[in-house]
């Protein structure tokens, strides 16, 4: 556990973490800073229970969210933008076929809330050709990142990158959903593969890894929701 760490408050509601009595910056060396004290402090309850710093995916999540600068935020924009036309949910296998319906029961419940909520406009793809969807859904979905603060905007970046859908991710975010059933929906077609020719043991290793990181950015957006009404 990660110990001798505190709390500092440097005025207007704002606070800084010292571990062995110097300032914790993120591995860029920008200091840590954060608004609202009850934020602050579950930050620092969590951070406390991390056995490393180095191992710790919510002190990844954190000081990336802390390196947002202007510069780095337009890049995390673009490589999450980029994920527009070949989003998992909208690649389908052949029509007809039993993965197709069970992409369709798993995957079609996502893209209905994205066009209900955020009225994008998602075009199927039953072919190995790339799609490319239309033009309007990259100005609403920049306008969705823009209204997103660092702590959020960092928190769909992983998830976009770990579920390889903005869709998805959505999802996620703005509704109430299993996430048991998300990871399900984000590896139907790796599972249904297993099912159909066998495990594959490195396979599943590595897959449980990556669940265990989805797990833990679905953590970092719990603690980091109650901003909301403590400050940013």
């Amino acid at each position: 556990m990660i110990k001798k760490l505190n709390l500092q408050n440097i005025g207007n509601n704002n606070f800084v973490y010292y571990k062995n009595n110097k300032q914790l910056k993120t591995t860029n060396g920008n200091v840590i800073r954060v608004s609202g004290l009850e934020f602050a402090k579950k930050v620092l309850n969590k951070i406390e229970k991390e056995k490393k710093i180095k191992d710790s995916n919510f002190l990844k999540l954190f000081f990336y969210s802390s390196d947002l600068g202007l510069k780095q935020r337009r890049l995390t924009e673009e490589n999450i933008i980029n994920f527009l036309d070949t989003d998992l949910v909208c690649y389908r296998a052949n029509k007809g076929t039993e993965l197709e319906k069970i992409q369709k029961k798993f995957w079609d419940p996502y893209i209905n809330f994205c066009e209900k909520k955020f009225k994008l406009n998602y075009k199927k793809n039953y072919s190995v050709m790339p799609l490319k969807q239309n033009i309007s859904n990259k100005e609403k979905i920049v306008k969705i990142l823009n209204n997103m603060d660092k702590y959020i905007l960092t928190a769909f970046y992983f998830l976009v990158e770990i579920t390889n859908s903005i869709i998805i991710s959505l999802n996620i975010l703005y509704k109430r959903v299993s996430i048991n059933i998300v990871w399900k929906a984000c590896n139907l077609e790796e599972v249904y593969n297993q099912i159909k020719w066998g495990a594959d043991e490195d396979f599943n290793k590595k897959l449980l890894f990556k669940k265990n990181f989805f797990i833990d950015i679905i953590e970092y957006i719990k603690i980091i929701k109650i901003r909301k009404s403590n400050g940013k």
